[in-house]
């Protein structure tokens, strides 16, 4: 994810200190790129500290990283808006961009070893909170329709249960395009027994180091500004692509 692409996947957890930081990087870019953090602070009228927890929590180290990432990204040109004839070529021209990216981000090894452990798995649960939540269910009707039964996880309160009742021949897959919604933050990775696997579109999610697998799927390069491209398009292609794997490893085992 690109550092706008960040911002607005964590909105949902952004104090007042954390929007004023937001609105300042989105009409003012260049205050990021070119002053310190202390000139930052001073000019937008907030603390040092609340900067450093702003970037803190879209996932960089500190400032500098973020600072770096924004002026690589402002650089490349990509934030810059392209001139339509009409919203179908906007639209179009933006799923063609990202359906361009999951066939660089997917790695087919990963993907192959993902179908193995749907295949041999006792039990497949499958969490996603809210528009996550729609990916699960999704791919729980397509491995249904290839003979393989799965339980969708969906509710607040179930998530902590699951901690206890899982084995090691478990296969628990979340869809979170933050990787750090509230199913992902209140399960414990640590002590859970089934093998876990992250999808995700953010390349900087805190639980890299917990998670047994994580793929990262791109996120759209930008949301068209007059209304919202929902980003459950790409683990919907994902899924897809998924699925046409896990066919493809039980017919190897007929």
């Amino acid at each position: 994810m690109n550092p706008y692409e960040l911002m607005s996947a964590h909105e949902a957890e952004f104090t007042k200190s954390d929007e004023i930081i937001r609105d300042a990087v989105l009409n003012n870019p260049d205050l990021i790129i070119k002053y310190n953090i202390i000139t930052i602070a001073e000019e937008i009228d907030v603390s040092k500290s609340a900067i450093l927890r702003f970037c803190k929590k879209l996932g960089y180290s500190g400032f500098s990283d973020f600072k770096f990432d924004m002026s690589r990204f402002i650089h490349s040109g990509a934030h810059e808006e392209k001139q339509h004839e009409s919203t179908v070529e906007e639209v179009l021209d933006i799923l063609e961009k990202s359906i361009h990216s999951l066939r660089l981000a997917i790695s087919p090894q990963s993907l192959h070893d993902l179908a193995i452990d749907i295949c041999k798995a006792r039990t497949i649960r499958l969490f996603g909170i809210m528009s996550s939540g729609i990916a699960a269910k999704q791919l729980m009707y397509r491995l249904f329709k290839v003979g393989i039964p799965s339980q969708v996880i969906d509710d607040y309160f179930i998530i902590n249960e699951m901690n206890s009742c899982a084995s090691k021949d478990d296969l628990h897959i979340f869809f979170s395009a933050s990787g750090n919604s509230f199913d992902v933050v209140n399960y414990n990775f640590e002590e859970v027994e089934a093998k876990t696997v992250l999808i995700t579109q953010n390349n900087r999610t805190s639980f890299n180091e917990t998670v047994d697998t994580v793929i990262v799927l791109p996120g759209f390069e930008k949301n068209i500004l007059d209304f919202y491209l929902e980003p459950q398009y790409l683990n919907m292609a994902f899924i897809e692509i998924l699925v046409c794997e896990v066919s493809k490893v039980l017919s190897e085992k007929r």
